[in-house]
């Protein structure tokens, strides 16, 4: 049996693997952004599997065997439905998240960019939102990776991101 954590996660990518198991990748409080196996997780009696919805808040319980996290428990702690029912806010949700999938380190330790994103939905979920505050939570994050040392404009920031995970953002739509 390997080391067992019990944490607060919040999701930020599924993938579909073979038979009815998924690969989760969540930015934990304790452990930073790491990825879990879930096995039987889609199993038609699974109860787990509504819960893993990207963005929802997890108490989860994990176990790490040879370098590998395994999920064992997860129970949701909010799903942030106010977010998922105004299509307005999915572009700025989709897009956040894109970006923490892509930039954060794996298997370090980030509670600051952790309360950053919980902030960030929170704030998303209460108010108008509009590019403005992406920016500010855009800012926050390359701050807290140590990429700026002063506000940008959003275009700056999106160029910076674009540079550091070599790649263009999507453009989402609705």
């Amino acid at each position: 049996m390997g080391q067992v954590f019990k944490t607060d996660a919040v999701l930020l990518n599924k993938k579909s693997l073979l038979g009815k198991n998924i690969l989760l990748t969540v930015l934990t409080k304790d452990l930073g952004k790491i990825k879990t196996f879930a096995f039987g997780v889609k199993k038609i009696t699974s109860r787990r599997q509504s819960f893993l919805q990207t963005g929802n808040l997890l108490k989860i319980i994990i176990e790490k065997r040879k370098e590998r996290f395994y999920l064992k428990e997860v129970n949701l702690i909010s799903g942030f439905l106010s977010i998922k029912e105004d299509q307005k806010k999915w572009y700025f949700f989709y897009f956040y998240f894109y970006i923490l999938e892509r930039i954060l380190p794996e298997n370090v330790k980030d509670e600051k960019n952790y309360q950053l994103t919980l902030n960030f939905l929170i704030s998303l979920s209460k108010k108008q939102f509009d590019f403005d505050d992406l920016n500010f939570y855009l800012n926050q994050l390359l701050k807290n990776l140590g990429y700026l040392n002063q506000q940008q404009s959003l275009g700056e920031n999106i160029i910076t991101i674009e540079k550091i995970i070599d790649e263009k953002l999507p453009k989402f739509t609705l």
